[in-house]
């Protein structure tokens, strides 16, 4: 199962913009206070069928046309509903303005019905889709999944559940195993490939409102790790793992870890970072790329860095034998001389940069 996604940042964002000119437009034209509380009651009215429709085209898309690329379809049957219901509904006298507060009202709807948290999924190798519409996932008791008959030195695992899914990995002297405890809907694939244990996710239902906190968590071997890589939508990543790269990225989920040796990439949205690199390492290549998120980089004794920087608010600084420097976010580049030399790339928006 593989989950379309549609960039609903990028698409909030045009029709926000469509809805303000609109707006200053209408008020404009119409500054009596009667007319004002009569659009507003409209707007109210035209969210829910928003809503509504969003809902209801999801299922009808997914369900009558499997075979087209289901989000841009979604997306056109909606306009197309809910400027029909609304001209129907009403006279068609100022059918311009009517089209206008339709736009306003799906730009809300949508909105809303994204918030709810609703994703799609469809079978990329079997066109037929699973018909069983909308579902509440209640997250379910913890599993367990032995893990000694797997081979493996790399992990990858990704999530795709709308309610949040903590990943935990850290090591064990007794049999490796993951316990999990996913919505009722879900089920965990669990397998390992060319010496690299997949973890994923598989949901049946069309669409899912999930409720409840979601887990997984790795008890692994102890020893050291090629990779590890975590990919999960909002929820908290923590690894313990001895690894040489690990790559983690969460929307808003916190990311704690220890014990990397080499590489390290992180991509978070909102979620603060805390990661700490294994005193045996030498150096390495850092990338964090992160919206608002504080970042904090605890590095070895005698590190020194090449740092290259693109930031908008945030603060960077770095700690040297107790002492805090500030590097000024105005510039793109910084260095500090060290026996072990780290290659680091920062972008940021608001999110601080600490090195320690």
């Amino acid at each position: 199962m593989r989950e379309l996604q549609f960039n609903w940042w990028l698409f909030f964002i045009l029709l926000v913009l469509t809805g303000i000119g609109l707006l200053i437009k209408w008020f404009d034209e119409h500054k009596d206070e009667g007319d004002r509380k009569k659009f507003l009651k409209k707007e109210v009215a035209l969210a829910i069928i928003g809503f509504v429709l969003s809902i209801f085209s999801a299922v009808f898309v997914e369900l009558g046309f499997g075979g087209f690329d289901v989000w841009p379809a979604l997306i056109v049957f909606v306009l197309i509903a809910v400027t029909v219901v609304f001209v129907v509904l009403t006279n068609k006298k100022d059918l311009k303005k009517k089209i206008a507060l339709t736009l306003v009202g799906l730009m809300l709807g949508t909105f809303v019905s994204a918030a709810s948290g609703l994703v799609m999924t469809r079978n990329e190798e079997n066109i037929q889709i699973v018909r069983e519409g909308i579902g509440v996932g209640v997250v379910g008791p913890p599993v367990i999944h032995n893990l000694s008959d797997l081979n493996f030195d790399s992990i990858d695992i990704s999530t795709i559940s709308t309610s949040s899914t903590n990943v935990t990995l850290s090591p064990t002297t007794g049999v490796p195993f993951i316990e999990y405890a996913l919505p009722n809907n879900t089920t965990l694939s669990v397998s390992a490939t060319n010496g690299i244990l997949s973890v994923g996710e598989n949901r049946a239902s069309s669409i899912t409102i999930s409720r409840g906190q979601a887990f997984i968590n790795l008890h692994l071997p102890e020893k050291q790790y090629n990779s590890i890589r975590v990919d999960t939508m909002s929820g908290a990543i923590t690894s313990n793992m001895l690894t040489h790269s690990l790559y983690l990225k969460t929307m808003s989920g916190n990311i704690n870890a220890t014990n990397v040796l080499n590489v390290l990439s992180i991509d978070t949205m909102s979620g603060t970072a805390n990661v700490a690199f294994s005193s045996n390492s030498n150096g390495g290549n850092i990338s964090i790329d992160s919206m608002s998120g504080n970042v904090t980089i605890d590095l070895p004794d005698n590190y020194g860095f090449n740092l290259d920087y693109n930031v908008s608010s945030g603060d960077i600084d770095y700690t040297v034998s107790g002492q805090i420097f500030r590097i000024d976010n105005n510039g793109s580049r910084a260095s500090h001389a060290g026996s072990r030399m780290y290659t680091i790339s920062h972008k940021s928006s608001s999110g601080n940069l600490s090195l320690i």
